[in-house]
C-alpha cells in the first residue's frame, strides 16, 4: 500500500463536511418551518378562542335580556322565552367546549395549511 493521496483525502473530507453542513442547514430550515407552522397554529387558535369568548359575552347579554323579559311574560310568551334562554345556554356550553378543545392539539389538523 502506498501513501494516501492528500488531495483525494482532502476532497473526501471536504465532501463530508459539505454534506454535514447541508444536512444541518436543511434541519435548521425544517425546524424553522415547523416553528413557524406551530406559531401560526397557536396564533389562529388564539384569534378563534378570543372570537368565541366575545360570542359568549354576547350570549350573556342575550340571556340577561331574555331573563328580564321572562319576569313579565305570561303563558305562551313565557314558554317561547324559556326556549330562547335554553338555546343561548346550549350555545354558551358549546363555545366553552370548543375553547377547551382549542387548548389541546385535537383540532390542529384543521389549521394545517399543507
Amino acid at each position: 500500500m502506498g501513501p494516501s493521496n492528500p488531495v483525494v483525502s482532502n476532497n473526501t473530507l471536504s465532501m463530508r463536511i459539505l454534506e454535514k453542513i447541508t444536512t444541518y442547514q436543511v434541519g435548521v430550515r425544517l425546524n424553522s418551518e415547523l416553528e413557524e407552522t406551530m406559531n401560526s397554529i397557536v396564533e389562529k387558535k388564539t384569534i378563534i378562542s378570543d372570537f368565541i369568548r366575545q360570542c359568549s359575552d354576547y350570549a350573556d347579554g342575550q340571556l340577561r335580556k331574555y331573563q328580564a323579559r321572562l319576569e313579565q311574560a305570561e303563558a305562551m310568551e313565557a314558554l317561547d322565552i324559556e326556549a330562547k334562554i335554553y338555546h343561548w345556554k346550549v350555545y354558551k356550553a358549546f363555545n366553552a367546549y370548543t375553547i377547551e378543545e382549542l387548548k389541546t392539539d385535537e383540532l390542529d389538523a384543521w389549521f394545517d395549511e399543507t
